[in-house]
């Protein structure tokens, strides 16, 4: 196993779906590959798999190596009286993106669902951005709840 890194946790709201993402120690952000594969309906089996594959090398370019994070442990602290592990394997959120946009294309609607509510909300953080204006992220996870009125 690799040496494992230290990370702070915090919980992440995408949409419905709540992750927890961590920030390592250099300000990276990385997600657990069972979070990120369980969020497509999937077994972190699935995220080495893809990790290994060339699915990723055509999506994020051919000098792109990915085999640093197949194994990368990320070790967190536990809360107090849990038990849980105290580490994890993990991805960044650049290789979480590919995987679920991977996913969207070969028909998994909750990998599709998913892509497309960060997409627009991505659009839509740079609108806001240009346009001077301000939301919260309650409000922001209100405009993409599936209950919103907003066309």
């Amino acid at each position: 196993m690799a040496e494992s890194m230290r990370a702070v946790r915090a919980s992440v709201k995408i949409g419905s779906l709540t992750v927890d993402g961590f920030m390592l120690l250099d300000g990276s952000y990385r997600m657990s590959q069972t979070q990120v594969a369980e969020a497509a309906g999937l077994s972190r089996r699935n995220v080495s798999d893809f990790l290994r594959s060339n699915a990723l090398k055509s999506l994020l370019g051919e000098g792109y190596t990915s085999t640093i994070f197949e194994r990368e442990e990320i070790e967190i602290e536990s809360e107090p009286g849990s038990r849980g592990q105290s580490w994890f394997l993990s991805v960044p959120p650049e290789i979480a993106s590919a995987y679920w946009l991977w996913q969207a294309h070969r028909g998994n609607k909750a990998a599709l669902t998913m892509s497309m509510g960060l997409i627009t909300e991505s659009l839509e953080r740079r609108f806001d951005e240009a346009f001077g204006v301000t939301r919260t992220e309650a409000e922001r996870n209100e405009l993409r709840s599936p209950t919103s009125s907003r066309t």
